[in-house]
């Protein structure tokens, strides 16, 4: 099955029309497999003749049917990843101070740590987020 069935599948088992848009949008996310914003699509020729409000709907709506979510960050512009494959699990992001790239973190080992941290002063912890800043490998060698 190639990344265009596969997102006609998805968007179908939403409920969601097949625009090309939004298969265009999904296929992106499933061939990259990463964090990307808005401005990353935009740099894209497939992608730079869309109108810009339009674009904005179609990743809400594609957020609010759960197939992509935003990731929690302080960047200038919103990153989301997709729901789907290896990113459907609990994980944390860093972002590159100076190119703004975002990475997965594809493993949480802090949670223990927190909900001790918590219990100590009363609470349970029903979830977190942690915001990782760096310089990527390519930043760091200029």
């Amino acid at each position: 099955m190639n990344l265009k069935e596969r997102a006609e599948i998805l968007l179908k088992e939403k409920g969601l029309r097949c625009t090309e848009v939004r298969l265009l949008i999904l296929e992106e996310f499933l061939k990259r497999n990463k964090p990307l914003s808005i401005q990353d699509f935009k740099k894209k020729k497939a992608f730079k003749n869309w109108d810009e409000s339009s674009t904005y709907r179609n990743f809400t709506k594609l957020e609010s049917s759960g197939l992509i979510r935003a990731i929690p960050s302080n960047s200038e512009f919103q990153h989301y990843e997709s729901t789907l494959e290896t990113h459907h699990h609990h994980h944390h992001h860093i972002t590159c101070r100076k190119c703004k790239a975002i990475q997965c973190l594809n493993d949480c080992s802090v949670e223990e740590q927190l909900a001790k941290m918590a219990n100590k002063v009363g609470f349970s912890v029903e979830g977190h987020t942690l915001e990782l800043y760096g310089l990527c490998a390519d930043c760091r060698k200029k």
